[in-house]
């Protein structure tokens, strides 16, 4: 089922989801106005219990899950820490039948890492089954928020991206590559975003973007040391972040000059007839004004292509 198609779901079966159960009566009223979002989350959870329940989450109860929903909305609701696993090529049988990696690999949450550690495949997902079914919620919530209708994924929107590069690109005589680091802390960052400040969402992101990761005996080895995830949430929070503070204020300080953005690459277009002049030095003056760093790279015409999202070369013919 895509993401979609879960939203569409909620939408016309919404006597399915938890704002009709006791509890939603009992609390509804309460969050409807200050915190509609925490709302969509809980409807979605509620639905994505009950179509999967029969395939994958048939270790989570209609009690367990009500009991959920209650820690959810009174902000009790606590994730685990991300699951690591090191895991040699005779393993894979028994590994791909435990609980948690089948419901992962099924909501698409598993994620396989193929140079952590030499000779070994190493996976991260969601240590709970309640964590899966939280996290996947979360993750529809936020990437239908703000996107438009017909949309499944970030990376569906690719394809746009690389239209509105090959399209703004023509006839610059300079092109930039902006990478924004990924903020280790993002809790100020989501004050400024529209429905996020000092809400239960705001919570649970925060709380979700600063897992620690265990292997399976709930140790931190050395071998661990690196970056885990199990979901988009990140790269969805990072959009949301950078189209109400990077977006804006580019467009404010450059005015007519041509840029796009795929989650935290930027592609600048620069033409000797702009009226602001971007380069270098005020790309990292903009980053260190809005709380944000990163990495700056440019060409000109003649310069070796440099690559961009998923191995796509551009150059200045």
């Amino acid at each position: 089922m895509t993401i979609l198609h879960s939203k569409m779901t909620i939408l016309h079966h919404n006597q399915l989801g938890y704002r009709n159960n006791q509890l939603g009566s009992r609390h509804y009223s309460k969050v409807k106005d200050s915190q509609p979002l925490i709302l969509e989350l809980l409807d979605t959870v509620s639905i994505l219990h009950l179509i999967h329940q029969p395939i994958v989450f048939h270790g989570i109860s209609d009690k367990e899950c009500e009991d959920m929903l209650e820690d959810i909305l009174l902000g009790r609701y606590q994730f685990s820490p991300i699951l690591v696993q090191h895991m040699g090529y005779e393993e894979h049988e028994s590994f791909a039948q435990r609980d948690t990696v089948v419901t992962s690999a099924y909501l698409g949450l598993l994620r396989y890492y193929p140079k952590k550690k030499e000779g070994y495949l190493t996976f991260s997902r969601p240590s709970t089954e309640k964590d899966v079914l939280f996290i996947h919620a979360l993750e529809e919530v936020l990437f239908l928020d703000k996107s438009a209708w017909g949309y499944t994924s970030l990376d569906s929107l690719l394809p746009e991206y690389f239209s509105e590069i090959k399209n703004g690109m023509k006839g610059v005589n300079r092109i930039y590559r902006l990478e924004i680091d990924y903020p280790p802390e993002i809790g100020h960052f989501l004050e400024k975003i529209y429905l996020l400040p000092k809400t239960l969402i705001y919570q649970y992101i925060t709380s979700f973007w600063n897992l620690s990761y265990i292997d399976e005996n709930g140790m931190c080895p050395e071998s661990l040391k690196g970056t885990y995830t199990v979901s988009d949430i990140r790269r969805i929070v990072m959009n949301l972040i950078l189209t109400d503070i990077f977006d804006d204020e580019f467009r404010k300080v450059y005015p007519g000059v041509v840029f796009t953005r795929f989650v935290s690459q930027v592609i600048i277009g620069t033409k000797e007839s702009d009226e602001v002049l971007f380069n270098e030095e005020k790309g990292y003056a903009l980053l260190k004004s809005l709380g944000l760093t990163g990495k700056i790279h440019s060409i000109a015409r003649g310069d070796s292509p440099f690559t961009i999202y998923r191995n796509f070369k551009l150059g200045i013919k």
